[in-house]
């Protein structure tokens, strides 16, 4: 009730295993997400030492909390913790709690977890989980430290496992986030392709919108009056016409 909330809102590291506690005690799913919402920022904002109390708490959790503790653990950034859910990742028995690990694994808040999300878009048994992969792939490229050039290069690989529409869109969104005359490129070739002509011109207009050096400019503008003249949202071709005219 109200003294769970309370305590949620005022954690701090320190508190966890009392939090935890408070978790398993929840006297409904209301509770369950204020408190689990507390650890996960609790988790955000002190990162690694919060995920040893997790990971003691969780032999004796309810599958419940379990799955809760799990997707508690991606902000953490703990190798420890990693290795946890990788283990559970593997684990065909583990069921909804594989589930959380998959998705606590699309979360992880570093690169530790890249290779392991690329091997999930490439060979997950389950398209949840192949589409889960390949969404936490691209959001670790496109904030990763690499050379624009070695992001596009990595999303040009996350584009060959990407079948369908919603897959197609998810690249393309990180695409959008690659400041180089290449990803604008690589987005115009999507322009026209059935489903994502929306995401692909929203990707190039973004990347046009950062390509500055007037050595780009005319590449920029004839991409961009391609975007203009598509058959895409009309904020989105607007857009394109004003940098037309850059």
């Amino acid at each position: 009730g109200a003294a769970a909330r309370a305590l949620a809102q005022t954690a701090d590291d320190a508190d966890l295993p009392a939090v935890v506690q408070a978790l398993a005690s929840a006297a409904g799913d209301d509770d369950r997400r204020v408190i689990e919402e507390a650890i996960s920022g609790v988790c955000r904002r002190v990162g690694q030492r919060c995920a040893e109390p997790l990971m003691a708490a969780m032999p004796a959790a309810s599958e419940a909390v379990r799955a809760a503790l799990i997707r508690c653990l991606a902000p953490t950034g703990s190798s420890k913790a990693l290795s946890m859910v990788r283990r559970l990742v593997a684990d065909a028995s583990a069921g909804a709690v594989r589930d959380e690990a998959v998705r606590a694994l699309s979360n992880w808040r570093d690169d530790a977890a890249r290779a392991d999300l690329l091997a999930l878009a490439r060979s997950a048994s389950e398209r949840k989980h192949q589409v889960l992969g390949l969404r936490g792939y691209v959001r670790l490229t496109v904030a990763s430290k690499e050379t624009d050039e070695a992001k596009l290069k990595a999303l040009a690989e996350a584009m060959t496992l990407a079948e369908r529409p919603e897959e197609i869109k998810l690249v393309l969104g990180g695409v959008g986030g690659v400041g180089c005359p290449e990803a604008l490129q690589f987005a115009m070739k999507y322009l026209e392709a059935e489903g994502v002509g929306d995401e692909a011109a929203a990707a190039a207009v973004r990347i046009a919108e950062g390509l500055r050096e007037p050595e780009h400019r005319k590449l920029v503008r004839s991409c961009m009056q391609q975007v203009s003249r598509a058959a895409v949202a009309e904020a989105i071709r607007q857009a394109a016409k004003k940098l037309t005219r850059k």
